[in-house]
């Protein structure tokens, strides 16, 4: 495993590399409250059949890379920063997989960017149109309360640098991960940074600005499993929830 860094913009960013250079590449983007680790087992089986893996500390997570203005955490700044992973490794496209606020990256990138995704897989993260359609037929807004409390100022730093892995565990998190994510919004800048994402999510709910991009791909696209046969998916396959062994989907 070999910690390396890219720049983004004025931002530097740092990622693991694993797997052979010569093997097709997988982006593997971590969701709140993790970080590159998140996928520390998922990317060594992957690196082990053949593919090379790329798992960025993104926006907010990375050291260098935690800009203090809220604007600096639209879903376009985070979706430049997977943009300028692929540059510069001299990438056309890469198979990019998402988990939670990763997977909302993969959807944006799968409107704006369809030709820099060799396939697109999300993890554990609805579709934003089904999303708004349950916030208003579902009692799913009710249950998704926490983004607008995340939201807060200063506040939820105060949660997750105190009582972060004690949430976790309640949620079935092994400790050891827990303990890690605890650890990791401790560190200086973290817990800002991350919470970030939701604060600026929540302004671009209210104040919705029309989203320049690449025109949605409407060809199916390949999809690939570590055995490395293709296979074609049909548009209403589902996005895959937490799978039992590693796939590219």
């Amino acid at each position: 495993m070999h910690v390396k860094t890219f720049v983004s913009g004025d931002l530097r960013l740092q990622f693991i590399d694993l797997g052979p250079t010569d093997g097709q590449t997988v982006i593997l983007l971590h969701g709140f409250p993790q970080d590159s680790s998140s996928w520390s087992e998922v990317g060594g089986l992957l690196a082990d059949a053949g593919f090379r893996v790329l798992i960025p500390d993104l926006r907010g997570y990375s050291p260098e890379a935690q800009p203090r203005e809220l604007a600096e955490y639209t879903v376009d700044a985070l979706v430049g920063d997977v943009v300028a992973l692929l540059d510069s490794h001299g990438l056309a496209s890469a198979h990019i997989v998402g988990h939670d606020w990763g997977g909302s990256l993969v959807w944006t990138m799968r409107k704006t960017h369809p030709s820099r995704m060799a396939t697109a897989t999300v993890v554990s993260t609805p579709h934003p149109a089904a999303l708004s359609w349950a916030w208003t037929h579902t009692g799913q807004l009710l249950r998704s309360w926490y983004m607008g409390a995340i939201a807060l100022p200063l506040v939820p730093e105060l949660v997750v640098r105190r009582r972060l892995a004690w949430l976790l565990e309640r949620s079935g998190l092994p400790a050891e991960r827990a303990t890690h994510y605890q650890e990791l919004m401790n560190r200086p800048g973290v817990a800002t940074g991350a919470l970030n994402w939701y604060r600026q999510m929540l302004r671009d709910t209210v104040l919705p600005k029309r989203r320049t991009g690449s025109a949605r791909d409407s060809a199916p696209r390949r999809a690939l499993s570590t055995s490395g046969a293709p296979r074609t998916p049909t548009s209403t396959e589902p996005s895959p929830r937490r799978p039992s062994r590693p796939s590219v989907t």
